[in-house]
This record gives structure tokens, C-alpha cells and sequence, in this order.
């Protein structure tokens, strides 16, 4: 785990958060707590409409969204023999 936040550091934050010198760019790293507070946000409001409030937490991994997703999709399918004997139920519930 440490290697992978070195290797993080290194390849994605360090050039967006310090000065030429190496030392921390205070504004950058508030300009960057920011977005990513507002990322936190917009993406628990995301997680929870697309799983109808099971999962909200913003650092839920996107396997498990998309999972929580497709269950509900596969939940609530209808497939077309279904939808016939819905009618036809409802055909004779009204006498047609």
C-alpha cells in the first residue's frame, strides 16, 4: 500500500501540488481538497440514484455501483412472456 501512494504521489499529485523548489503550494493543495470535496459530494448523489439509495458512501469502489446497478435492473426486468401474462391477467380481471 505505501508503494502504491509513493507511486501516486510521484506520477499524478506531486507536479499538480508543489512549487518548482519541491515544497507544497498550500493554494494548490486547497484548490485541489476543493474539487475533490465537491467530487465526494456529486458522487454520493450519483451512487445513491443509481441504486436507489443502497450505497452512498462516496468511496464505495465503482465495481460495487455498477454491481448494485445491474441488480436492480435484473430485479425489476420484465421480460416479454411477462408482460403477456400481465395482461392477459388483467384481460380477465376485466372481463375482455
Amino acid at each position: 500500500m505505501i508503494d502504491e501512494i509513493e507511486d501516486n504521489w510521484k506520477t499524478f499529485w506531486k507536479d499538480i501540488v508543489t512549487n518548482k523548489d519541491g515544497s507544497i503550494n498550500i493554494q494548490a493543495v486547497k484548490n485541489e481538497l476543493f474539487d475533490y470535496s465537491n467530487l465526494m459530494y456529486s458522487a454520493s448523489i450519483v451512487y445513491c440514484e443509481v441504486t436507489r439509495n443502497r450505497v452512498s458512501k462516496p468511496n464505495t469502489t465503482s465495481g460495487a455501483v455498477i454491481a448494485e446497478y445491474y441488480d436492480d435492473i435484473n430485479e425489476n426486468y420484465i421480460t416479454k412472456d411477462d408482460a403477456k401474462e400481465l395482461i392477459d391477467g388483467l384481460k380477465d380481471e376485466l372481463g375482455l
